[in-house]
Order: C-alpha cells, then sequence, then structure tokens
C-alpha cells in the first residue's frame, strides 16, 4: 500500500536509524533459520522427482509443507512431470486463491468464468514474444495433468497461462486501461496512446523489494542478493509452497521460487550465479506486445552466466507493464558492479548500478530522495529516471511507504558500515527480513495477522546457497513470510 505519512523526509530517516541501531543483530527479527535434514522423495515422472522438505527442527514445521520438484528432460517432458506430479495440488490451491480474489457464491463462479475468458483473451497477446520451449512446456503441463486424473475444466496449462497474465497484470487494475488502448492502437493503428485517463488515487497495490550488495561491504566480497513479495495473503496459495528445479538442455540449471501454478520465476538463482528479482512500478506508458517478465526472468537465468551477457539478453527482448527488476551475478563479485537495477516501462529500460548519480540528483518538491552507496543496489516501488518518474502513476511523496522503505534499506546498509560489520549471509537475511511488509512495525515480527509479505528470499549464490521464507497458516493463523523460518536450501545438491 502506497500510504502516506506526515512525518518529513528527514525524520524518517532518523527514525530508520535509530530503530536499526537498536535492532541490529546477526538474526532475523524472528531469529529463524531452518535446516534441511533430507529431501523426501515422495513422487516421480520419468527423471523428475518431487520432494518434500523435512527439517532437523521440527518446531520449524510449516503448517503445510514445503516441496521441491527437480524437474528433467526436455521443455515438453518437464512440463508434463510437473502437471502430472503437482496436477491436484494447483487445482486445489487455484481454486482456493480465486475463490479468495472474487468469492464463492454462485454469482462469483460466473465471475471466475468470465475472468478465466478475459485471461485467456489477453494471453493471446501476451504470448506471443513467449519462446516455442516455454510454450511447449506449458502444453506438457496440460497433458501431464490430464493423466494425472486432472479434471479437463481445470486445465494445468490454461491454468499456469492465466497466472503468468495476473503476474504481469498492472498493480492497479485500473491501469489495466492502458494496455487495452494500447491494443487497440496496435490492432486498429488508430493512435490513442496518449489519452489521458485521469490521476489514479487511493491505490491498493504491490509493494515489493530487493537489494544486492558485494565488494567492501561483505564477507569475502560476494554477492547477497534478497527479494520480497508483497501482495494479497492468505489466498491459499500457501497450501501449495514449491521450490523448482529446472534443468533445460541447452542452458544453465536454476531454481525458482514460489507456488505450484506459477511456472514463471517470481524470483531465482541460477548454478551460475544469476539471481533475478522484481518489484512493482506503476508506469502509465505500458504494453502486453512483451516477453511476460515471469518467463524473460527464467530466461535469463537459463542463458546467462554473467551481469553483461544477463543486461544483454534483456536489451534483446521487450519489455511489457511498468516493474522495477534486477539482476545479480555472483561471478562480477567482489570487484563489480555484481547487480544492476533495472526501471521499466513499454519500449524503455532504465539501468542503475552501484552509486548512480542520477539517483543521488533526484528531488521531490526540492528535497532529495536518492541516497546510493557504492557495492550496493535496492529498490521498492518507485523509480528514479527521469522519464520513468514522468509516467509515474503512484504519489512521488518520501513519504510514501516505499520511499521509507527503500531508506530502511539505505540505513541497512549504512549501519553495518558505520559499525565495521561485514555482511554475512545472517545479515543479509536481516535486511531481507527489515523489508517484507510486517505490518506495524518492520523491526519487529508481532503476533498477528497484519502485514503482506507472501514470500521472503535471500541469496547466496557463490556457495550456492538460498534462505526462503513463505507465508504461512490462514485466517487468524496467518502469518508474513518475513516472520517464519527461512529455509535454508544447498542447492549443490541439484546442480
Amino acid at each position: 500500500r502506497m500510504v502516506t505519512s506526515r512525518i518529513k523526509w528527514l525524520e524518517v530517516l532518523m527514525i530508520a536509524c535509530c530503530l536499526f541501531s537498536c535492532a541490529t543483530s546477526d538474526h532475523t527479527p524472528n531469529q529463524k533459520i531452518a535446516t534441511v535434514k533430507e529431501y523426501k522423495k515422495v513422487g516421480e515422472h520419468g527423471s523428475s522427482t518431487l520432494y518434500d522438505v523435512v527439517f532437523d527442527d521440527q518446531s520449524m514445521n510449516y503448517q503445510w509443507p514445503i516441496q521441491v520438484l527437480d524437474l528433467k528432460g526436455s521443455s515438453y517432458e518437464q512440463g508434463y512431470a510437473y502437471g502430472y506430479l503437482q496436477g491436484p495440488r494447483i487445482v486445489e490451491s487455484y481454486d482456493l486463491f480465486m475463490g479468495s480474489l472474487i468469492g464463492k457464491g454462485i454469482l462469483d463462479v460466473f465471475a471466475r468464468q468470465v475472468l478465466a475468458l478475459a485471461l485467456e483473451w489477453q494471453w493471446g497477446y501476451l504470448s506471443q514474444q513467449v519462446p516455442q520451449e516455454y510454450l511447449d512446456e506449458i502444453q506438457g503441463a496440460s497433458d501431464g495433468g490430464r493423466d494425472a486424473g486432472v479434471p479437463e475444466l481445470f486445465d494445468i496449462g490454461k491454468i499456469v497461462a492465466e497466472t503468468i497474465v495476473l503476474a504481469n497484470a498492472p498493480g492497479d487494475i485500473k491501469d489495466f486501461l492502458y494496455i487495452l488502448i494500447d491494443e487497440f492502437s496496435k490492432s486498429t493503428g488508430f493512435d490513442i496512446t496518449g489519452l489521458d485517463l485521469g490521476e489514479v488515487k487511493n491505490i491498493q497495490g504491490l509493494q515489493c523489494s530487493m537489494f544486492g550488495v558485494w565488494g567492501q561491504r561483505t564477507q569475502d566480497g560476494q554477492l547477497f542478493s534478497a527479494r520480497n513479495l508483497d501482495w494479497n495473503k492468505d489466498t491459499g496459495l500457501a497450501i501449495n509452497k514449491l521450490l523448482t528445479i529446472r534443468h533445460p538442455k541447452n542452458g544453465y540449471a536454476h531454481a525458482t521460487f514460489g507456488y505450484g501454478p506459477v511456472v514463471g520465476a517470481l524470483t531465482g538463482v541460477s548454478e551460475k550465479g544469476i539471481t533475478v528479482h522484481e518489484a512493482n512500478l506503476e508506469e502509465n506508458e505500458i504494453t502486453f506486445y512483451g516477453f511476460p517478465w515471469t518467463l524473460r526472468l527464467r530466461f535469463i537465468m537459463e542463458n546467462a552466466k554473467n551481469l553483461k551477457e544477463g543486461v544483454a539478453l534483456w536489451k534483446s527482448t521487450n519489455n511489457t507493464v511498468g516493474f522495477n527488476h534486477m539482476i545479480g551475478s555472483s561471478a562480477d563479485a567482489p570487484e563489480g558492479p555484481a547487480a544492476v537495477c533495472m526501471e521499466t516501462m513499454r519500449d524503455y529500460t532504465a539501468y542503475f548500478y552501484d552509486d548512480d548519480p542520477r539517483e543521488a540528483a533526484a528531488q521531490f518538491k526540492g528535497k532529495q530522495i536518492g541516497f546510493p552507496l557504492k557495492d550496493a543496489v535496492w529498490r521498492t516501488n518507485h523509480g528514479y529516471d527521469p522519464t520513468i518518474r514522468q509516467h509515474y502513476e503512484w504519489g512521488q511523496s518520501v513519504t510514501t511507504w516505499s520511499m521509507q522503505r527503500y531508506l530502511f534499506a539505505h540505513e541497512a546498509f549504512a549501519s553495518y558500515e558505520r559499525n565495521n560489520v561485514k555482511i554475512g549471509y545472517e545479515q543479509a537475511i536481516n535486511i531481507t527480513s527489515i523489508l517484507g511488509d510486517k505490518g506495524r512495525s518492520p523491526y519487529q515480527c508481532t503476533d498477528s495477522t497484519t502485514g503482506s509479505n507472501v514470500l521472503s528470499v535471500t541469496y547466496q549464490p557463490r556457495d550456492k546457497y538460498a534462505y526462503a521464507a513463505w507465508e504461512d497458516g490462514s485466517g487468524e493463523s496467518w502469518r508474513p513470510a518475513s516472520c517464519n523460518p527461512y529455509v535454508k536450501f544447498d542447492l549443490s545438491k541439484f546442480w
């Protein structure tokens, strides 16, 4: 939520400084890092295997288990195994998810059918620049789900396509009008893309965050990176937590963290140490004639082994809706830059490396709002490029929740520097957890349902470790991801 406050920007920074100095420790606010005892095999098809994660400390257990799906074979075969091994759980979690968005009454069933038709219609545009191997994978998911006994009404491939469209949609449904205008203009030749839709107010959108830090700020100069997904909570997806490992025939193995119905990368890391990240950025120059970001990030992990190659792949493909993205590269640490933030909208990307002067020069009503640092990059839900800011749909004020979280990250890096603390995995997880939306305070986990953080992941790609936390529970027992155990995954076991 882009919540405004009457606190002035300097007061926000001072409060962040004071709170962080009190909260800084070598652990997350809830001090829980879970280690994996065993990957218990619960299913297999062909060369692909499904595991349940078993913890050393049973008190760390989630209400619903975390699963690991290790996929091998051709694109179609991996999609088939995905549909076959995950199909029934996908149907259950996606049905709960759609019910949470629309409702479960008789009229809501009709509304869901209308929404499904609308998503299928938009997939017709969004799929046009999707590489054939991903389309083959989606077809495989349809066939695998059918052969696993999933009713035809719940085609797994269609569910996958729907989730890709939903993930690629603007944070504010009002801004979908810009996409429809773009489609009308391209299909008719009548350009109305400059149509003024008026000021957007009372936004209730996404509030994600991400960062990369390396060099003089970290232990051994290695890269640590992170991503928080703050979104609709308690939707039912938590019953289908999934770490997916993919081994493409002609690319690099990679892992994605998220939920069963999502085949793309909400976030992820590759065997080459490439990490990918996203945070919403509400722009009015947007389109569905491009590469959907959840698959685009997978494409980068599959094909890049360093930052230069990752950026080149980004430049060779097309943007869709406004997002902040980040690519991290362990191979480029410690010298750096080992990560780049990308502020995007239709046909335009602004690239920000560490200590960028454009970020330092950004102002709002005469007040500085950018505080870049050497050997670190980070973003929440606003931009710093002048063109991006010109098309930004949400509040620019330095007192927005996005700006406050940007300052929390800055103060975390600056505080460790002042105290001569080199950031290791515990400090990186600490920063990740602070930035995940927990409601009342970024520095405390209260025993309540406040917050909207549904996925929180820290990467240590040099050593092939990832630390991931998911939302868990439902109703009054729901708790945000950043207040649940961060599970330490040793990905060297899979590649």
